[in-house]
């Protein structure tokens, strides 16, 4: 059975073939929302002295698809809460 990448989940190998200082020290894949991805990871250090992760992810088609127009609202169809929603705890929210 052949492998089928999950979709919201990837995977990053040590890279052997450094081509340069700035080439990723891990590469790999992952399907982001059902998009396929390049993923590539650099180890760094932080101010702080705490190693991390910097990681760039791209689309392999090139492009993210398309995002919703600007002035659609987000939040449209979401019921807004009323005081009774609330229960015992209203006090703690600021109504």
């Amino acid at each position: 059975m052949a492998y089928e990448q999950k979709n919201d989940t990837g995977s990053l190998f040590p890279n052997a073939e450094k081509k340069s200082t700035n080439s990723p020290d891990f590469s790999g894949s992952a399907l982001i929302n059902g998009v396929e991805c390049w993923v590539a990871g650099w180890k760094k250090v932080s101010n702080g002295g705490k190693p991390f992760m910097s990681l760039s992810i791209k689309p392999k088609a090139g492009e993210w698809p398309k995002a919703a127009a600007k002035n659609s609202d987000p939040w449209e169809g979401v019921p807004t809460p009323s005081e009774d929603d609330y229960g015992a705890n209203r006090d703690a929210f600021d109504l």
